[in-house]
């Protein structure tokens, strides 16, 4: 990598992002659509963001310098994530009324509302569409599948059940909110499990490990909390390509099968891990390809029919057993979605928001991040003229080929900072593994610039432009 050209690039770039965010500088309010209007949250005392620092700095330093430990680094960085996420909700100087009001006042609350005035949870899931079309499962639900009010239904049962005092509505909406607020930070910090083995599958340990601590420094990761798009869909999203990787690792026609019944499950959560298949199919077959074996091509055909297999397998059981239908339910989510969005199916419209929302999530990756992935692109695309495409140079251009369908298809307006951060591990994969061709003294240095500068950046944002 050309360290000392991107090192002032990504010195340059983040200078320049935090000036438009410390001084309120209207570069990117003043575009139209743009979703994150400037705030002015508390700093908070001075020794907490200091102490999150350290805190950063010394789980780090511990990952990198210790050896072959995997389960200990992931435990660390983990703990690292928890400490990040509630340390800039305290910022605010609210204790954990910071986390908390996001589930119940904020954004997707009419989820936390509908699930405790609903009591059976089949039925729910059983007539979904039904209920959905009668309005009594509320607006946003409309554009969901059923898992992600399945989600707060279980949530809110769990909490129940851990205190069983709660009899009326807004006790059994404070159990909800309440056991929400410790649980899903950690769920939210699982993806790092099968981020680190399917990475590790692609590029090896230490490249997974440091796309794992890079993940954490994302500000969208921390600071877009308590939302499933956070807590829920990177996790599912993830394991299902480990699942998949595993599959062709292993030349496994079981694991292959495991992984089509996933994709399908997981995206009765969220449409978005559909996203997993343009992934999984050209990493697949370069992985297959790298095997030395002769007969990769009938091996990868068959892994491919027993992931389809999978997917088909349970379609047919939630057929039988929830009555849902996929597509149906696609369909119509869709279609709500265009409405609710105003959506105008013209070019220069699809155009112009396809690169606001570009924008938008490179900003929200922090520039450090961003500028490595284009790095990595550069580089990979070069390979590919140059006739030497391996599995992991086609990585980052399978991700951005991924992200652009999804920006140009997608008829989002905004807001993907939140909506695409199931994609956020991956990015933080393409960004490690650029940098693990330099010498160690480099790698650790830009691994330290990265970390600061992505913190730097998250703190502004925080106080300056927070998720509302």
């Amino acid at each position: 990598m050309r360290s000392n050209g991107i090192t002032r690039s990504i010195l340059i770039l983040t200078l320049i992002h935090w000036g438009i965010l410390f001084f309120q500088i209207p570069i990117f309010t003043s575009l139209k659509g743009w979703f994150w209007p400037f705030t002015s949250n508390p700093t908070g005392q001075i020794w907490l963001i200091l102490f999150l620092g350290a805190i950063a700095g010394a789980v780090v330093y511990l990952v990198l310098k210790i050896d072959r430990q995997n389960v200990i680094k992931l435990c660390l960085l983990i703990f690292l994530g928890l400490s990040l996420q509630y340390g800039f909700a305290f910022l605010e100087g609210r204790g954990l009324d910071a986390i908390t009001d996001r589930i119940v006042t904020t954004g997707h609350a009419e989820f936390a509302r509908i699930a405790v005035q609903q009591d059976d949870i089949f039925y729910i899931l059983s007539n979904y569409e039904d209920l959905v079309g009668s309005g009594e499962l509320g607006v946003y639900a409309r554009s969901k599948p059923p898992g992600q009010l399945f989600f707060y239904m279980l949530t809110k049962e769990i909490g129940e059940f851990i205190d069983n005092r709660a009899g009326t509505f807004e006790e059994k909406l404070r159990a909800l909110e309440f056991f929400a607020s410790y649980l899903w930070p950690f769920i939210s910090y699982l993806v790092l499990v099968p981020l680190f083995f399917s990475s590790r599958i692609i590029f090896g340990s230490e490249t997974a490990i440091v796309g794992c601590a890079f993940f954490l420094m994302v500000p969208s990761v921390n600071l877009i909390t308590l939302h499933t798009d956070q807590v829920l869909f990177p996790l599912l999203f993830m394991t299902s390509i480990l699942f998949s990787l595993l599959a062709f690792e292993k030349n496994n026609i079981i694991l292959a099968f495991v992984s089509g019944l996933s994709i399908y499950v997981f995206m009765w959560f969220s449409f978005v891990i559909g996203f997993v298949l343009p992934i999984i199919v050209p990493l697949g077959y370069f992985f297959m390809k790298g095997q030395n074996d002769k007969h990769y091509h009938r091996h990868l055909l068959s892994l491919f029919f027993f992931i389809a297999l999978g997917i088909l397998s349970a379609d047919v059981l939630f057929r039988l057993v929830f009555d849902y239908d996929i597509l149906l339910r696609y369909e119509n989510a869709i279609q709500h979605h265009i409405a609710w969005k105003n959506w105008v199916p013209s070019l220069d419209y699809t155009l112009y928001f396809a690169i606001l929302n570009l924008i938008e999530y490179f900003v929200w990756l922090g520039m450090p991040v961003s500028i490595l992935v284009v790095e990595s692109f550069r580089k990979a695309v070069k390979s590919v003229f140059q006739r030497k495409v391996t599995l992991g140079s086609i990585y980052t251009p399978v991700l951005v080929g991924v992200i652009l369908i999804i920006a140009f298809m997608g008829r989002t307006q905004g807001e993907v900072a939140r909506l695409w951060l199931f994609l956020v591990p991956l990015v933080c994969t393409s960004a490690a593994h650029i940098i693990s061709g330099d010498n160690q003294e480099v790698k650790n240095k830009m691994i330290w610039l990265v970390v600061i500068l992505q913190l730097g950046t998250t703190y502004l944002t925080k106080v300056y432009q927070d998720f509302w």
